[in-house]
C-alpha cells in the first residue's frame, strides 16, 4: 500500500512545479489548476519518494516538485508496474498509461547533478474519477475577461465548477477573483452544482463580479456548503440580487457559513427553495479571538479529521487573525496606541481584527461625588459612591448626628434629648448607686450618683440549718456574710424525736438532727394465732413517727416487719369427709376446706386435677362441690379428694358403693298417685322392685297387711320416677 506524501503543481509549463495542501482530482483532466493538465494521456505524473531521497542522497539539494512531479507517492517502483495499474486516492481514481519520458531539454537538476530521475523513474496517469486531494491553499490573480471570449465561464479561487459527486475540502483561497458579465464567481468555485460539496475552506481575498451570481465561496450553490466562512470583500459592478458574502444563488444547502460583519451584502443573495442554516455575520474581534473557530470546529462533517488549528492566526494575506488550517498562518504582534471601553472593561483593538489587554478597569478610588478613574485606560467608570450615612448615630455630650463612613460630611444634626433615667447600680446600706439617662433619638448616655441607703434590719427571723439573724430590709445591702447581719447565733432550746427536729426556742426554726432512742408513738400489738385462712403475727411494739418495729417496749431492738408475721397453718376438710355414695348414683358431693378462698388453687381426685367443668367452687372458706353427673360416672371404691391451696393442700376420703342385688319376681305394674306437680303427658310407668321380700311358702304374716305394704312401695316409686324425670328435662 502506497502514501501519498506531496501534492505539487505548475501553473504554466516550463516553469517548477510548487507544493499545495490539497487539489481536486478532474475526470479526464487531471489536477486542476495545473498546467499540465488536459485531455491527453499525461493528465497526471507520479515519481517515487524513494527514488527522490535516494537522489537526495547523492548530495542534491531539491524541493518537492522539482522533477515536475504532481505526486509524490510512497511504496511503489513505479517502472516495475505494468502500463493500466490502477490507483485509488481518496475518491480519486487514476490509471498508468506511460513509464518515463523523453527529456527534450536538460532541466535545471540535470545542469547541477548531470542526471535527472524522471525520465527514467517517473510515471503518468489518466484520471477516471474525480475526487479531492486535501489542503489546498491558492495565491495570486484569477480573472476571466467575458467580453473578450463571448462565453460564459465558472470562475474560482480553487475550480472554475465542482461538479456531481466532487468535493473541495480544507482549502483556502487568498488571491483574488475577477469575472465578466457572464461568468458565475466566487472565491472557491464558480458554482457548486449537483452533489458536489464545499467543507472547512475559507476566502480571504476579493471577489469582483459584473451582473451574473458572485459570492465569498461560489457563486452559485446547487450542492452542500458547510463550515466555511468568508473575510474577502465582494464587489458588484452592476446591480444585482444575486450577490452574497457566502452565495450569490442558493438553491442547494449552505450551514455553519460565516462572514464579516459590517457590509451591506447578506450571507446569500438570493435563494430559491435553498435550505440555509447556521449562517450569520461575525465581528472582526469574532474572528480574531476563536468564537468564529470554535463554531467551525464543531460543524459537521465526515468521518474526516477536523483541519482547523486550535487557535486563530495572523494571515497575511488578509492583513487579519483568522481561523486557519493546521500549518497556516504565523504569530503577530497585535498593536494599537488606542483603548475602547465600556462601563466595566476595557480593551485595545489590533488592525487585524483581534481583541486584546481586555480585562476589567483597576485602579482608582471612587469617592461620595466622584467615579473611580482606571489607571489603565484613564476611563471613568462604577459608580460614584455617594454619601454612605452609618445607621447607627455619632454624639458628643450634646449633639448627635449620622456620619458619612467615606467623608466628614453629617447628617441629621440636633441635640440630645434625656429621658427620664434608670437606676443602672443600685445604692447599697453603705455605697452610692448609679441612675443613667439615655438620649431618645441617639442612645448617648449620661450617669448621675444615687446616694448610699444606710441598713433597716427587719423583726423577723432568718434561719439556716445551724444559725438565725435578721435581713436588712434594703435588698441592696452589701453585707453579705450572714455573720455580720444583725442577731446572728446559734441554734439552742427543744428537743429532737425520732421524726422530728428540735424547735430552737429564740427563731422557731427546726434544727440538728433526729434522735432514733425518742418514739413519742410507741404503741403496743398483741399476739394473734394464724389460721389456715390468715397469717398471724407475735406480739410486738411499733412507731407510728419512725415507721419502725421493735420486739421490746422501750423501743431499743429493732426488728423487721417480716419478724412479726406468723404463717398460715395447713389446711385441713372441715365437711365432707368420709362420705359415701352408690355407684352411678347422680348425687352432689361437697366437700369445705379452712384455707381462703383466694388463696384456692385448683382441686385433685385421686392425685389427677380434675377439670374445672365437674366442680363448682364458693367461699365459705373453701367449698367445693363435685357435679351429680359426674359422681354418677366415678368408679366403685374409695376415693381422695385434694382442695389445693397457695399454703397447703386439704384432703378428704369418700367412697363409692356398689349397687345393690336386684330380684328376679316381677311385681305388679303400680299406677303412681297424683302429686301438686304440673300436668305431665303420661307416660308408662316403670316396673320398680320390691322394697321388702315377697313372703314366702309357710309365712305366717297377715296376707292383707303384705298387699298394703305392696301398695304403698309401688306408689312411692312412681313419685321417685316422676320427680327424676322432671329433674332430667331441667
Amino acid at each position: 500500500m502506497g502514501k501519498l506524501i506531496a501534492i505539487n503543481i505548475s501553473e504554466k509549463r516550463g516553469t517548477e512545479k510548487k507544493e499545495i495542501q490539497e487539489a481536486q482530482l478532474v475526470t479526464d483532466f487531471g489536477i486542476a489548476g495545473d498546467a499540465h493538465a488536459g485531455k491527453w494521456h499525461r493528465q497526471v505524473s507520479l515519481l517515487s519518494f524513494e527514488k527522490i531521497e535516494d537522489f537526495k542522497a547523492r548530495g542534491a539539494r531539491i524541493e518537492n516538485g522539482a522533477f515536475g512531479e504532481n505526486l509524490i507517492v510512497s511504496g511503489f517502483d513505479f517502472k516495475t508496474l505494468p502500463l493500466g495499474t490502477r490507483f485509488q486516492i481518496g475518491d480519486a481514481l487514476l490509471e498508468m498509461t506511460q513509464i518515463g519520458k523523453q527529456c527534450h531539454s536538460h532541466c535545471a537538476i540535470y545542469q547541477r547533478m548531470g542526471e535527472c530521475i524522471m525520465p527514467k523513474e517517473g510515471v503518468f496517469a489518466v484520471v477516471l474519477k474525480g475526487g479531492t486531494i486535501k489542503n489546498l491553499t491558492v495565491a495570486g490573480n484569477v480573472s476571466h475577461n467575458y467580453s473578450s471570449t463571448g462565453l460564459d465561464c465558472h470562475v474560482g479561487g480553487i475550480v472554475g465548477s465542482a461538479l456531481d459527486a466532487a468535493t473541495i475540502e480544507n482549502c483556502s483561497n487568498n488571491c483574488s477573483v475577477t469575472g465578466g458579465s457572464g461568468d458565475f464567481i466566487g472565491g472557491i468555485a464558480g458554482s457548486n452544482i449537483n452533489n458536489a460539496r464545499i467543507i472547512d475552506c475559507y476566502n480571504v481575498g476579493t471577489i469582483t463580479g459584473t451582473i451574473i451570481e458572485t459570492g465569498g465561496v461560489t457563486g452559485f450553490n446547487m450542492g452542500t456548503i458547510s463550515n466555511c466562512y468568508n473575510v474577502g470583500t465582494i464587489k458588484m459592478l452592476h446591480n444585482s440580487n444575486a450577490v452574497g458574502e457566502i452565495v450569490g444563488n442558493n438553491v442547494g444547502t449552505v450551514k455553519n457559513c460565516y462572514y464579516l460583519a459590517g457590509t451591506n451584502l447578506n450571507a446569500v443573495g438570493q435563494s430559491n427553495n435553498g435550505n440555509i442554516t447556521k449562517t450569520e455575520s461575525k465581528t472582526a474581534a469574532d474572528f480574531a479571538n476563536d468564537t468564529v473557530l470554535a463554531l467551525l470546529k464543531a460543524g459537521e462533517r465526515d468521518n474526516n479529521a477536523d483541519p482547523w488549528a486550535d487557535e486563530c492566526k495572523y494571515l497575511d494575506a488578509a492583513g487579519k487573525t483568522l481561523p486557519v488550517f493546521n500549518g497556516q498562518g504565523d504569530a503577530h504582534d497585535h498593536q494599537s496606541n488606542d483603548w475602547e471601553h465600556n462601563d466595566t472593561e476595557h480593551w485595545q483593538v489590533c488592525t487585524c481584527g483581534a481583541v486584546f489587554h481586555k480585562a476589567q478597569h483597576s485602579g482608582g478610588t471612587a469617592t461620595c461625588t466622584q467615579r473611580a478613574t482606571c489607571t489603565v485606560c484613564g476611563a471613568e467608570y462604577g459608580d460614584a459612591l455617594g454619601h454612605d450615612f452609618t445607621t447607627s448615630w455619632t454624639h458628643d455630650d450634646n449633639m448627635h448626628w449620622k456620619q458619612c463612613s467615606r467623608c466628614d460630611k453629617k447628617d441629621d444634626v440636633s441635640p440630645h434629648t434625656w429621658d427620664n433615667g434608670t437606676i443602672t447600680i443600685a445604692p447599697t446600706c453603705t455605697k452610692a448607686g448609679e441612675e443613667t439617662y439615655s438620649c431618645t433619638k441617639c442612645g448617648a448616655t449620661k450617669i448621675e450618683p444615687i446616694p448610699a441607703t444606710g441598713h433597716s434590719w427587719k423583726s423577723d427571723w432568718t434561719s439556716d440549718a445551724t444559725h438565725h439573724w435578721h435581713e436588712c430590709v434594703n435588698e441592696s445591702c452589701d453585707v453579705t456574710d450572714n455573720a455580720g447581719k444583725n442577731g446572728y447565733a446559734e441554734h439552742s432550746g427543744g428537743k429532737a424525736t425520732c421524726k422530728a427536729q428540735a424547735i430552737c426556742e429564740i427563731c422557731g426554726d427546726s434544727y440538728g438532727s433526729l434522735d432514733p432512742n425518742n418514739h413519742t408513738d410507741l404503741k403496743h400489738i398483741d399476739a394473734k394465732a394464724a389460721t389456715a385462712a390468715e397469717e398471724g403475727n407475735i406480739a410486738y411494739w411499733y412507731c407510728d413517727g419512725c415507721k419502725k418495729y421493735f420486739s421490746d417496749k422501750d423501743g431499743t431492738k429493732e426488728i423487721a416487719k417480716a419478724d412479726t408475721v406468723t404463717p398460715k397453718l395447713p389446711p385441713k376438710i372441715t365437711a365432707g369427709d368420709g362420705a359415701t355414695v352408690t355407684q352411678g348414683e347422680k348425687k352432689e358431693l361437697t366437700f369445705t376446706s379452712d384455707a381462703s378462698f383466694a388463696d384456692f388453687v385448683r382441686v385433685e381426685l385421686d392425685g389427677t386435677a380434675l377439670d374445672e367443668k365437674n366442680y363448682t367452687k364458693r367461699e365459705g372458706s373453701t367449698i367445693i362441690t363435685l357435679n351429680r353427673d359426674f359422681v354418677a360416672a366415678l368408679s366403685m371404691g374409695e376415693h381422695t379428694l385434694a382442695i389445693v391451696s397457695q399454703h397447703g393442700t386439704a384432703t378428704a376420703k369418700f367412697t363409692v358403693k356398689a349397687k345393690p342385688a336386684e330380684t328376679t319376681t316381677t311385681q305388679p305394674t303400680v299406677t303412681p298417685q297424683p302429686t301438686a306437680q304440673p300436668t305431665q303427658t303420661a307416660q308408662p310407668q316403670p316396673t320398680v322392685q320390691p322394697v321388702s321380700p315377697i313372703p314366702r311358702t309357710g309365712d305366717t304374716a297377715n296376707p292383707a297387711l303384705w298387699f298394703a305394704l305392696l301398695i304403698v312401695s309401688g306408689s312411692a316409686l312412681a313419685a321417685i320416677f316422676v320427680l327424676r324425670r322432671k329433674a332430667n328435662r331441667k
